[in-house]
């Protein structure tokens, strides 16, 4: 029992201890100071024990408190991120540890410079623990400067790099990386930094500014500032780093028709001749082109960083301009009663058109790039906020934000989702009911989001939720299934979108109008019709766009196993290119089966051999057609042993070896000597056919020996008639030629044939 209890109070303990102060006010680690303080106001006023009577409500608000006390605190901010929750014992502890190694190292002050104050900043101070979540995790770009808290340039660029901090946040982050206490990140940027490193310390140029931007993969590209240390040229660097040509800001002409042929979409401009190529770009591009944007000044605004940023960060789904209004809103320009008939009462100011013309009216925002950060953070946020389409193209990255309850959402939000059969080719109910769906949105943005899908690349989605199959209708393009509009609404923030409620319109889409389908999203609020419990669970949506070959091929060979495969296949053709001509040449070599020999006639009691019918007589051997080696009989024995000094005789159907193994023998033989023709010049090659031979009744003298010799053995060496050795081994290529090889250097007897 005590074992459990204590195992208990440890468990709550290391609860305690790991307390995440960003977790408690629901903010991210890089949330700037009006980020804190807004979310603290918010929590506070959900928590404090005079409004929320709940009894952990006390407890929890004390943690909200402690973490706004740490994390409003600039230094008190950065101990934290290097120690956690308990960083005042953490860093007091490590300086502790510092004057012991101190004192008890008597070389201490060589290895280190002497202690100087730290340098004060407002930014945040990286180090190895927290640049991978901070920085490589990051989609912003940061702009790092490695300094010495001793070095005089270091104390000298410090208010300029406040200064920076105040005019870059949030367009670009900001971090300093203290070289002598972060060797792992001084190590990584080693090209860009020129540093001396001694047997004590490092010691490099500083400050040095590193610029980091994430490209379209998200992997991060250095790029190190050679100019002055001034903040007016820091900043034109900048702005060079983050131009680029494929987000541009388009000049617009102040005129009403300059701002009609910027906000009209690429089917809008073509002209006479090219109505059926807009005909083709309307129906690819139909409801997924971006929103329009101008930028309205009296100054150059389009060229500041702010604009810059505007432009890279939402660039993928809005398309900005920028119109000069030369004298103020006051003049006489065009450019002043376009932004008059705008509704623009102050400059600069940017209004946007999340669905391109078919909004009534744009969206005004203030845009003063001279703000605090705080305030640009919000310009920002209503910018990418105003910029969202109404009805935008569900995907994966947006299907929990459009239809996923929040924390802070209300319980009765849903999300209505239009299923479009042929996204490629847009039907006039399609359209109609997109627009309608635009219009609507205005009204009942707060508790209900709209979005399409495209039914022919969700195939499953669309099948689970709305019952839309294209391979049911065989994908007649001719006649498509009129859309489909479903409201899908979670069960609450903690279960997400793992138990779905759906509902069907139930009017005809022919019949649909603005006031039906908003009485139908008000009856679906308020409870008065049911929801349908979805079955099973939500299958995952794809890409917008089917990955190229490339990235398939990549995932393939790296995340599923292809270079395993591809390994294989390599090893097997090199093992085919090694070996496979020695096997086909093997093989080419392998001789035909041959039948098998003849038996040998019934002689009849009292017949003379002579006096036997010819297919009675015993057969002649002929020679084989593969290797041309005469054969021994009664006729030449004499002459074929007798042709060359030495005959080397291959003994075939004495059962000592089969026919196939023999018959390569001889092959080997007969290659070998005629590969070989110098060293076997006096040799020749013939075959004794043992069954034949034993059948013969008046066999010569000579023929007659060979058989009483050679009877267990596969072959023999003859010499002129006179004497011979006899080779009882196996019958291998190998072992022969190391017998004959010891034959040749005499170490074997001859024996007489006489």
């Amino acid at each position: 029992m005590r074992s459990v209890l204590l195992l208990v109070a440890l468990s709550e303990i290391t609860a305690a201890a790991k307390t995440d102060y960003y977790r408690e006010l629901g903010i991210r680690r890089t949330a700037s100071q009006a980020e804190i303080k807004a979310a603290y106001r918010e929590a506070a006023r959900k928590y404090h024990p005079d409004k929320n009577k709940d009894a952990s409500a006390a407890a929890r608000f004390q943690h909200i408190a402690a973490a706004h006390d740490t994390l409003s605190d600039p230094e008190k901010r950065r101990l934290y991120d290097v120690y956690g929750d308990d960083y005042e014992n953490q860093h007091q502890y490590q300086q502790r540890r510092q004057q012991q190694q101190d004192f008890f190292d008597p070389y201490g002050h060589f290895r280190r410079r002497p202690q100087a104050a730290p340098i004060f900043s407002q930014t945040i101070w990286l180090t190895a623990e927290n640049y991978h979540e901070l920085v490589e995790e990051s989609p912003h770009g940061w702009l790092l400067q490695f300094y010495h808290d001793w070095s005089d340039p270091c104390k000298d660029f410090a208010s300029r790099w406040e200064a920076l901090a105040q005019k870059l946040h949030p367009m670009v982050r900001l971090g300093r990386v203290n070289v002598d206490q972060n060797f792992g990140l001084v190590q990584r940027y080693r090209s860009f930094l020129r540093c001396r490193q001694s047997a004590f310390h490092m010691e490099c140029t500083v400050p040095a500014l590193v610029l980091l931007k994430p490209n379209d993969d998200g992997e991060l590209h250095g790029e190190l500032y050679r100019g002055s240390l001034q903040a007016e040229q820091v900043y034109e660097w900048l702005k060079r780093s983050f131009a680029t040509s494929l987000h541009a800001i388009k000049d617009v002409r102040g005129a009403e028709s300059a701002v009609q042929a910027f906000l009209a979409p690429p089917w809008g401009r073509a002209a006479a001749p090219e109505k059926q190529r807009a005909s083709r770009v309307f129906h690819q591009g139909f409801a997924r082109q971006p929103a329009k944007a101008i930028i309205f000044s009296s100054r150059p605004v389009a060229d500041t960083l702010f604009a810059r940023y505007i432009a890279g960060r939402y660039g993928k789904w809005l398309e900005l301009g920028a119109m000069h209004v030369s004298g103020g809103l006051q003049g006489n320009s065009l450019a002043a009663e376009v932004a008059r008939s705008l509704g623009i009462t102050e400059l600069p100011m940017i209004a946007i058109w999340p669905d391109g013309p078919d909004c009534p009216k744009p969206t005004l925002i203030a845009v003063d790039v001279s703000s605090e950060v705080g305030q640009r953070e919000e310009i920002l946020s209503t910018i990418g906020k105003a910029a969202t389409p109404s009805v935008p193209l569900l995907t994966a990255a947006n299907l929990h934000t459009m239809c996923a309850p929040g924390p802070w959402d209300e319980e009765s939000s849903f999300c209505v989702l239009l299923f479009v059969t042929s996204a490629a080719s847009w039907s006039d109910d399609a359209v109609r009911l997109l627009q309608l769906l635009r219009t609507v949105s205005m009204s009942v943005a707060p508790y209900v989001r709209f979005a399409w899908v495209d039914v022919k690349r969700q195939q499953a989605f669309s099948h689970h939720l709305a019952g839309l199959s294209l391979s049911a209708r065989g994908h007649d393009t001719n006649r498509p299934a009129p859309p489909v509009l479903v409201a899908l609404k979670g069960n609450g923030a903690s279960s997400g979108l793992r138990h779905l409620h759906t509902a069907q319109q139930p009017h005809p889409v022919q019949e649909l109008t603005a006031e039906s389908l908003t009485l139908w999203l008000s009856q679906l609020r308020d409870g008065k019709l049911r929801w349908q419990k979805a079955r099973g669970a939500l299958p995952p949506l794809l890409a917008e766009k089917p990955p190229r070959l490339t990235t398939t091929m990549y995932v393939w060979f790296v995340h599923s196993g292809g270079w395993m495969w591809l390994l294989v296949v390599v090893a097997a053709l090199a093992a085919a290119a090694y070996y496979g001509p020695a096997l086909l040449k093997k093989a080419m070599e392998q001789p035909p089966v041959s039948p098998p020999p003849p038996k040998p006639p019934q002689e009849r009691p009292g017949q003379h051999p002579e006096q036997q019918r010819p297919e009675q007589r015993p057969r002649q051997a002929e020679p084989s057609s593969s290797s041309n080696v005469p054969v021994i009989n009664e006729h030449n024995a004499e002459e074929l042993l007798d042709s060359s000094v030495y005959v080397l005789v291959f003994v075939v159907n004495s059962g000592v070896a089969d026919r196939d193994t023999m018959r390569a023998l001889i092959n080997h033989f007969q290659e070998m000597l005629q590969t070989d023709s110098c060293e076997y010049r006096q040799w020749s090659l013939a075959t004794l056919d043992m069954s034949l031979a034993m059948a013969l009744e008046n066999k010569p003298a000579i023929l007659g020996k060979l058989v009483g010799r050679l009877r267990q053995c596969p072959f023999a060496v003859v010499r002129r008639l006179r004497s011979l050795v006899a080779y009882r081994g196996q019958a291998a290529p190998r072992p022969a030629e190391e017998w004959i090889a010891r034959l040749k250097m005499g170490e074997l007897s001859w024996e007489s044939l006489g």
